[in-house]
C-alpha cells in the first residue's frame, strides 16, 4: 500500500508503531537532513527513521527489483531460497518476511 509523504514513495512493509503510546501507523512525516522521520500523531513523540523507498534486492537475477514486485510463483520461490542462502541485512530480510506472509 502507497503512501506518497513528502514527496518520496514510502511502500508501508512493515507497521510503525509508537513506543510511548502504542498507536499503530498513525503518524505523521518530516525530512530532517538526509532522513525521513517519523513521528506519532496522537502524542508527538519520534517513532523513527524511514527509508525513503521499498526494499530491493541488490544481487543476483532480480538485482534493484523492489520487494513488492515479487508476484509470479518463480519470484516468490526465489525469496524462499534468498531466505534460506543468502546472509541479508534486517531490512531487506523483513521485507521479505513480510511479503511471503512469514
Amino acid at each position: 500500500m502507497p503512501n506518497l509523504i513528502v514527496g518520496f514513495l514510502i511502500y508501508i512493509i512493515m507497521d510503525i508503531i509508537c513506543n510511548k503510546c502504542g498507536t499503530i501507523n498513525k503518524y505523521r512525516t518530516e525530512k530532517k537532513a538526509n532522513n525521513l522521520v517519523a513521528y506519532c500523531t496522537a502524542c508527538g513523540s519520534y517513532i523513527k527513521n524511514l527509508p525513503y523507498a521499498a526494499p530491493a534486492l541488490y544481487f543476483g537475477k532480480y538485482k534493484n527489483t523492489k520487494i513488492v514486485d515479487f508476484t509470479t510463483p518463480e519470484m516468490m520461490n526465489y525469496l524462499h531460497w534468498t531466505l534460506s542462502n543468502v546472509k541479508l541485512s534486517g531490512n531487506i530480510k523483513d521485507a521479505i518476511n513480510k511479503h511471503l506472509g512469514i
